[in-house]
């Protein structure tokens, strides 16, 4: 690989006293520990995709996604979404995926 790409090296991580055990990879923060191998979201995409949707830092998160019984009653449930809200949604899902 080194004969067609520019490869470098910015950490070795791993379990050994020598090993580096935190390395930020594209803005994305990768840590080895006890555990195992710990990856953040670069904090700049999080902080858009909170934005655009409305949350802050103190916006609490789901304990659990949706209800067992869950069935559309509402009208608004089945109203798909206009092709700009649409294209605004695939695109914050997409950010959201490079995580």
């Amino acid at each position: 690989m080194k004969s067609w790409f520019e490869i470098k090296v910015r950490a070795l991580l791993g379990p050994d006293e020598g090993d580096d055990k935190h390395v930020v990879i594209l803005g994305r923060h990768v840590r080895w520990t006890a555990d195992g191998i710990e990856y953040e979201a670069d904090p700049k995409h999080r902080k858009l995709i909170m934005e655009h949707f409305g949350f802050d830092e103190e916006t609490s998160g789901l304990v659990f996604n949706g209800e067992k019984d869950w069935k559309k009653e509402e009208e608004w449930e089945e109203v798909l979404l206009e092709k700009d809200e649409a294209t605004v949604f695939v695109v914050e899902l997409r950010r959201g995926q490079t995580f």
